[in-house]
């Protein structure tokens, strides 16, 4: 086995373990040690009693060694205690994982997690690389122009008020932390119901079955 893949689940298990302990904490409130200051980050409660932040880091698409475990290091000194591994280990507990964003809003599917205790899990929040739509959208910049947020802030924040789990992927410092300060505004119900009216796919436009994306998984994740 190649000693470099075997370092990497090495770092990738220790990073792991890092997070493990840092979740007995809470939010990082304080300076102290490099962490940032947030005002604190509201937890949802799984149908099964276990407490989960409402804003994490997506490790999808980021690679594995070095990448992935620089960024989850720098997003623990930023206050993040919550990472989706995922893809990494297969473990999705009491979630659905959806892509939703405000373009993507997945609205039919609300009943049926209600039904069950399900919580929503949105990847691609932002809309994911090569997608612009969210991050330079007018209506989102002139509703977060209000709050002194930026258009991205708007849209998880929109997610998190609708009781959401947004997992944006980010391996800079800034983003992560601009991504993470979504908590000390609210949006109005009107803004809300604007934002509501982006909807363009509702269930999404990734296509699972597709020999190409499947094949991709399996090359870069099997």
């Amino acid at each position: 086995m190649d000693k470099r893949y075997v370092f990497s689940r090495m770092r990738m298990a220790l990073a792991a373990l890092i997070l493990i302990m840092n979740c007995m904490n809470t939010n990082a409130q304080t300076t102290k040690g490099g962490l940032r200051q947030h005002a604190e980050q509201p937890y949802l409660t799984l149908n099964n009693g276990v407490r989960m932040p409402q804003v994490g880091l997506g490790l999808y698409m980021i690679a594995e060694g070095d990448e992935a475990y620089n960024s989850v290091m720098t997003a623990l000194k930023n206050g993040y205690r919550h990472f989706d591994f995922a893809h990494y280990v297969d473990v999705k507990p009491m979630v659905n994982q959806l892509q939703c964003n405000t373009l993507i809003q997945q609205t039919a599917i609300e009943p049926l997690h209600a039904q069950f205790g399900t919580r929503m899990m949105a990847w691609g929040p932002l809309g994911g690389q090569g997608v612009d739509g969210i991050v330079k959208s007018p209506e989102l910049a002139a509703i977060g122009s209000k709050y002194g947020k930026s258009a991205a802030q708007v849209a998880l924040r929109w997610l998190t008020q609708r009781g959401i789990v947004a997992i944006p992927k980010s391996t800079h410092k800034e983003r992560m932390a601009q991504n993470l300060d979504v908590f000390d505004f609210r949006l109005t119900d009107s803004e809300m119901a604007q934002i509501a009216k982006l909807n363009q796919h509702d269930t999404g436009v990734i296509n699972f079955g597709d020999p190409q994306f499947v094949k991709h998984l399996i090359e870069n994740y099997g």
